[in-house]
């Protein structure tokens, strides 16, 4: 009984901890699209450009710094298989 009762209480905790997902506004993720669009080149914004998105856009900086990130892996992986 004393098992089962910590189960419960460990399976609780873990659904109260769960993280959410942000959801970015079409207005966040269209500024972000257009700094990486226009740097095409080079898609790492330096801490000061990140800072400014951060501001523009009302994310802190690591959520900017997580999209970016996740942006470049999903960028790279479409051309990777557009290669093939």
């Amino acid at each position: 009984m004393l098992n089962t009762n910590l189960y419960e209480v460990i399976e609780e905790k873990d659904r109260i901890e769960k993280r959410t997902r942000p959801s970015f506004t079409k207005e966040q993720i269209s500024k972000m699209t257009e700094w990486i669009d226009s740097h095409s080149h080079n898609p790492y914004p330096t801490e000061s450009e990140k800072e400014k998105l951060s501001i523009a856009t009302g994310l802190n900086l690591k959520q900017v710094s997580i999209w970016f990130t996740n942006t470049r892996k999903v960028n790279f992986y479409e051309q990777f298989c557009n290669f093939l």
